[in-house]
């Protein structure tokens, strides 16, 4: 048992040596410690010829159980883990700014990964900076998860730039929809307040914001609007508190002309 342990501690050693470069100072000494307590074990055998065997036959075992599994199943998780990952990030980044290459950087992430929500995403995202709504919407009915938040990020993109969205409850709905899917995601959350808040719902929207700061105490939008409400309700000290709050963590300019609109109006 206990050679059996070093043998698994040295090819974990090299393992983390040569395939993801860990060269530390803690790898070395466990290399050393697991490679000289095998070499005295071997030397301290008294039948050499059958224990001997045996050691090379379960040495050789769990050598090849690391190289079958270990080595091939960490270049994959590196990959998938670390580059598609980042291939996504930089092809999004592309899409973003207009990068001519985008639409080739896209295929090549396809060619490489396979389609996959996330790719779909991307073409829908890559359609709609082109103008081409209709198509995005396309694309993201090719989807197959249509309860991802991928899914509804992509969609209230399409309705907030949409020229010829015409349906006025359509954000609503959505909101609503990935609420029941994601509650605990607090930017749905923020944003079902404020739509509650345009309706004119404010205790709902009150509901919802104060959701939003459980998940995210620093969210200035939710406090903004938190202190909106308290102005309305005529709790100007209350509202100056969340406005106060909502500055500290990074309230826009449009938000802080807003704030001072309403504490003008309380003197």
């Amino acid at each position: 048992m206990f050679t059996g342990i070093l043998c698994v501690t040295a090819l974990l050693a090299l393992l983390a040596m040569l395939v993801f470069g860990e060269m530390s100072f803690f790898t070395l000494i466990m290399l050393a410690i697991s490679v000289g307590g095998i070499a005295l074990k071997i030397l301290s055998l008294r039948l050499p010829g059958k224990k001997l065997w045996q050691f090379v036959l379960a040495a050789a075992g769990i050598a090849a159980v690391c190289v079958a599994f270990l080595v091939p199943g960490a270049k994959k998780v590196k990959n998938s883990t670390y580059d598609y990952g980042n291939r996504v990030l930089d092809v999004e980044e592309m899409i973003l700014t207009l990068d001519e290459n985008a639409n080739h950087a896209l295929a090549e992430l396809e060619a490489d990964y396979g389609e996959s929500d996330r790719t779909l995403g991307l073409h829908s995202y890559l359609s709609m900076m082109e103008g081409n709504h209709a198509e995005a919407y396309d694309w993201l009915d090719r989807m197959s998860d249509r309860t991802s938040k991928e899914y509804y990020a992509r969609l209230e993109t399409l309705y907030l730039t949409d020229p010829e969205q015409e349906d006025t409850e359509a954000l609503y709905r959505l909101y609503k929809e990935a609420l029941r899917s994601h509650p605990d995601w607090g930017y749905i959350q923020c944003m079902t307040g404020i739509a509650e808040y345009e309706k004119g719902n404010l205790k709902v929207a009150q509901y919802y914001l104060d959701n939003t700061l459980k998940q995210e105490p620093d969210n200035s939008t939710a406090l903004y609007y938190l202190g909106a409400i308290a102005c309305k309700w005529g709790d100007y000290t209350g509202a100056d508190a969340y406005f106060r709050a909502s500055i500290e963590n990074g309230a826009s300019e449009q938000m802080r002309a807003w704030m001072t609109m309403y504490m003008n109006q309380a003197e």
